[in-house]
């Protein structure tokens, strides 16, 4: 997903067309698509998995809230998540 076609207030979901998981740590939102190397199963992302973009924050930093908490995300993370309507992946 590019960045500029992100909508405030838009729904969006992680892709689930191949294995990943998230990181959501100190504030800060991740989505890695290999193992995770921790070995933390909680944090694998199931199907459909459902993030809301919040727009950027008064310091310039991108916002989500995902699984009801607000969260700073990585730009590397906007290449596993697509619009809710994309129903390839």
């Amino acid at each position: 997903m590019l960045v500029r076609d992100l909508e405030e207030g838009g729904l969006y979901k992680i892709r689930s067309d191949r294995k990943t998981h998230v990181t959501c740590f100190r504030g800060w939102f991740d989505v890695h698509v290999a193992p995770d190397r921790y070995g933390l199963s909680r944090a694998y992302v199931k199907n459909n998995s459902l993030l809301v973009y919040l727009g950027k924050s008064a310091s310039g930093q991108r916002m989500i809230l995902y699984k009801g908490q607000q969260c700073y995300i990585h730009s590397n993370a906007w290449q596993h998540i697509v619009k809710l309507e994309d129903e390839d992946r």
